[in-house]
């Protein structure tokens, strides 16, 4: 959830939040045609923030 929060203040749905956070935990990689994720890539803030939830193995 806590991703889901820092991913709020970039993206404006918070249902795509949770959508890609789930993807961002739990999956390689995320389909959609949504673009405001798609521009959301591009971010800086996104990219340190999908870094730091990623889970080590």
């Amino acid at each position: 959830m806590s991703t889901a929060f820092k991913l709020r203040e970039m993206l404006g749905d918070f249902i795509d939040c949770l959508i890609l956070t789930t993807a961002i935990n739990q999956a390689n990689g995320l389909l959609t045609e949504d673009s405001a994720i798609h521009e959301l890539k591009r971010k800086e803030a996104f990219k340190r923030s999908t870094e730091i939830s990623k889970p080590r193995v």
